[in-house]
């Protein structure tokens, strides 16, 4: 009966560290999208608003990606002349980065808009790393068009 009240009290602690882990890197995913939306824009209310109104898909993009390949993004983001140019409607540029399909995230990842002279060397060298999201380990619902 001991063991069996020392196993539960087991479980229920770690249960209790596993969402402080999941909270914890939810605030770094956060975190790490607002340090990298303030590299593109000074208008600190639409990065804020964003990054509420699209706090969940942010969270699940990071838990996707991992940490490196999320901030990788982002530097692409920099790289790209076009998604640079698309960014000084700050407002609009994170609606359509972070809504509509989850695609547009993964297509920055995937260098589909990357400047055609860095494009071509980096398709003679390496692979696309995400093509298509695994539905069965991520809830990606957010997304579903009603």
């Amino acid at each position: 009966m001991m063991l069996l009240i020392i196993i539960l009290i087991l479980r229920k602690k770690k249960m209790k560290l596993q969402k402080e882990i999941e909270q914890q890197q939810q605030v770094v995913a956060i975190n790490l999208a607002k340090t990298e939306l303030s590299k593109l824009c000074d208008n600190k209310f639409a990065i804020d608003t964003a990054l509420l109104t699209h706090r969940y898909k942010i969270q699940t993009l990071y838990k996707y990606l991992g940490r490196d390949k999320f901030l990788e993004t982002f530097t692409k983001i920099q790289e790209s002349s076009y998604l640079r140019e698309q960014a000084k409607n700050i407002g609009q540029f994170l609606n359509w980065l972070f809504s509509s399909k989850k695609e547009n995230f993964l297509n920055v990842f995937n260098d589909v808009y990357a400047d055609k002279d860095k494009n071509s060397v980096n398709n003679s060298t390496e692979s696309v790393a995400y093509v298509e999201a695994d539905e069965n380990s991520f809830d990606f619902s957010m997304w579903e068009v009603d």
